[in-house]
Order: C-alpha cells, then sequence, then structure tokens
C-alpha cells in the first residue's frame, strides 16, 4: 500500500504499510542506520528490542510498520499495531493502534517500554505529519489510537493531535508517568557523598548484617555463555517475590519469556548486564540492567521477600552504580514511576505523556464514553484491587 499525502508541505513522502514478519525483518539494516545518524540512546526504539517484543507476543495483533521514504531514501517509521480489546469486564470488543511493544495502559507495573516515538530523519520533521494523516485516512478497521509513552517535548503529540482534529477526530493528550533518572557524568565518589552521612550508614548497616547472616556475593552476568545461569537465577529469586503473588513477576506467562528471549539477544550484543545476589551460594535478588550505547536502562528488579529485613535491593544498588560510573555511562534510567525510593537514587524526572483519537461514528463514541467515564475508571480500580487482594490470599 503506496500513498502520497495530499496535506501541504507532505506531498514529497511516499508511505507504505509493513504487515509481514519477513518484510519487517528485512527493514533492520534501514533501521538501524536511521539509530545510527540520529545517535538515539533509547534503548525502546532498537530494532532488537522491537523484533523480539513482536516475536514472543505478537498473538492477537496485527503488524502495522509504517515507513516513510523521500525518494530512494527512508526518512520515517512508525512501529503500530493493531490490537483488539474489550470494555474492562464486559464482551464489548473494540480495536486500537498503538506503538509496539505497548500495553493499552501505559501507567501500569506490567508495562513494557519506557519511552516510545516515530523515527525520524534529520531535517525531515513534517514526515511525522504525514504519517499521522496516512494512519489516519488510510488504516481501516479501528476505533481509537493511542500513543504512549512519548517524551512530553516529542512533535509526534501535536503532530497527530493536529491531523486528528484536521480530520475530525476527537482528541487528547495527557500526562501517563514520570521517568526517573541518574545522570551519572560526575565522580562516583562524590555522588556517593551527597546522598548523605545517615543513608550511607544505613546501606552500610543492611550489608554488614547480611554478611553477618550469610556469605555474600554479587556476581554481574554479561555474555551470551551466561545467560542459562542469569535466567535460572532469575526465576529462583522471583519464586519467592512479592511480585508473584500480584501477577507481575518477569516469569509470569503474559510476558512469554519476552525478557529471557531479550536477555540473549542483549548478550550477544555485548549489552545485557544482570547482577545476582547470593547468600550462601542461593540467588536471593536480582536486577536487570541493559547498557545501550552511553545509557543504562534498569528493566526489572525483584529480590527473595524473606530476605526482606536485609534490603537486598538496597544492597545491590551501590554495587551496580559504583561499576556503571566507573564505566562512563551517561545516565541510568529507573523508568516507571516518579516513587520514593527512586527519588532517592536519581536526580532527573523526565515525564511521557499520551495522545490518544477517537472516531467519531456511533460506536466509537460509545466506546470513549464508556472507556473514559471517572466512575467506570473507578470501578474497575476497585474491582482490579479485589482480584489482586483474592490472588494474594490464595497464593
Amino acid at each position: 500500500m503506496i500513498r502520497e499525502p495530499s496535506s501541504p508541505g507532505t506531498s514529497r513522502y511516499q508511505i507504505r504499510v509493513i504487515t509481514s514478519e519477513e518484510e519487517f525483518r528485512s527493514v533492520e539494516p534501514i533501521w538501524n542506520g536511521m539509530l545510527s545518524q540520529l545517535g538515539d540512546s533509547n534503548l525502546f526504539v532498537s530494532f532488537e528490542w522491537m523484533w523480539t517484543w513482536w516475536s514472543c507476543l505478537k498473538q492477537g495483533k496485527q503488524l502495522l510498520l509504517i515507513v516513510a521514504n523521500d525518494g530512494d531514501k527512508t526518512v520515517g517509521v512508525a512501529p503500530l499495531m493493531k490490537d483488539k480489546r474489550r470494555i474492562p469486564f464486559t464482551p464489548i470488543p473494540f480495536k486500537e493502534l498503538r506503538f509496539l511493544s505497548t500495553i493499552p495502559s501505559a501507567y501500569s507495573p506490567c508495562s513494557f517500554a519506557g519511552t516510545l516515538d516515530i523515527l525520524v530523519w534529520p531535517g525531515h520533521d513534517s514526515v511525522r505529519e504525514a504519517i499521522a494523516r496516512y494512519v489516519l485516512t488510510e488504516i481501516e478497521g479501528f476505533n481509537c489510537l493511542r500513543l504512549h509513552p512519548l517524551p512530553e517535548d516529542s512533535a509526534t503529540l501535536s503532530a497527530f493531535e493536529r491531523a486528528g482534529q484536521d480530520l475530525g477526530f476527537t482528541s487528547d493528550i495527557s500526562k501517563v508517568f514520570d521517568n526517573v533518572c541518574l545522570r551519572t557524568t560526575g565522580d562516583w565518589d562524590a555522588y556517593l557523598k551527597q546522598l548523605g552521612k545517615k543513608r550511607r550508614s544505613r546501606l552500610r548497616r543492611l550489608a554488614k548484617k547480611l554478611s553477618d547472616s550469610y556469605e555474600v556475593d554479587c556476581v554481574e552476568l554479561t555474555g551470551l555463555d551466561q545467560v542459562g545461569e542469569a535466567v535460572n537465577s532469575i526465576v529462583a529469586v522471583e519464586a519467592g517475590s512479592w511480585k508473584k503473588q500480584y501477577g507481575v513477576s518477569i516469569t509470569d506467562s503474559q510476558y512469554n519469556d519476552f525478557y529471557f528471549e531479550l536477555a540473549k539477544v542483549f548478550a550477544g550484543k555485548g549489552w545485557l548486564r544482570v547482577f545476582i545476589l547470593k547468600a550462601d551460594g542461593k540467588p536471593i535478588a536480582y536486577q536487570y540492567y541493559v547498557h545501550y550505547c552511553d545509557r543504562v536502562t534498569a528493566l526489572k528488579t525483584s529480590y527473595n521477600r524473606s530476605f526482606d529485613q536485609f534490603g537486598p535491593g538496597k544492597v545491590m544498588i551501590p554495587i551496580a552504580f559504583e561499576k556503571f560510573f566507573r564505566d562512563g555511562v551517561t545516565e541510568i534510567d529507573l523508568l516507571w514511576g516518579n516513587l520514593d525510593f527512586k527519588r532517592k537514587w536519581a536526580d532527573t524526572v523526565h515525564s511521557r505523556h499520551e495522545v490518544c483519537l477517537y472516531r467519531t461514528d456511533p460506536y466509537t463514541r460509545f466506546i470513549k464514553a464508556v472507556m473514559t467515564n471517572p466512575r467506570l475508571r473507578g470501578a474497575w480500580a476497585f474491582c482490579r484491587k479485589c482480584v489482586e487482594n483474592v490472588r494474594k490470599k490464595t497464593a
């Protein structure tokens, strides 16, 4: 499917839609070429992330990879998919367009990507609106377009909102969460000192308390030959974690081994950094990081709840962070949630936003009215909490 948008300033672009996995795989060199030109250190827009996610979690979804060319040169890539959903606790279906590797709710502990956007070649900013207009006029069979999590200063937000309003969609832009980050361009010792004397003392006490009770070791696993050990250790930790009770464990079936397949891919690229804390040889905590370009991203972390009194997660963080400082990492992204424990370690907050566009036909208007009703949303949240409580009691 190829079409030249007729909107002013966008008619220079030829746009096509990739729907097959074979074609998806074939754009890897183009994709990586764009990222190298952009110098983008966002792990979540890498081809490796998108391809692995799709390979593991494509069931029930339709691939819609939008590629825009200016002549023979690819200048824009929008990794989208169509997903069939239901209104919560009802059999009423509707279809939604989203970025690859997202779930409907951006603000969720089950979310995958921390930051997403359209890839745009420098000097071709207008391609965003060309892609937006193409998607809204040429892609059929969806009720709602929901793109998140976008940086608050992303031009994609305004491009889709503007195109949607021009084409008669109802639109909304809202903040969905904050990413908490630590800039690591300074000296490790200076950073440690600014944490405060009491905090440093508390961390030392926790480490000593653990080492007085057990033989403690913390290992970093990075290579392809160490993935098996990393996965087995993570599984062992998660078996006794609080996340297991709430269905957000990395081993939960909803993830379909995505994070383990990802570990293999990233280890092969030299990006994997998994830290395992052991007590008497038994894994009791892990931290799963990815070192992509000059940035480290904390994908997943957990600990065995029976070791809660020792604060194993707190004991591990300085070990990992010191290595990142020494290795010349420029930023550590702690991802989803502006939470107190994250702010104790980090110094920067990046807001993430969502642009949502609804069609105006009667059925979609009904879907929108139900999905955005504050009372119903509150009722759904209450029901989810009840389910979680039941799951906790029966675990």
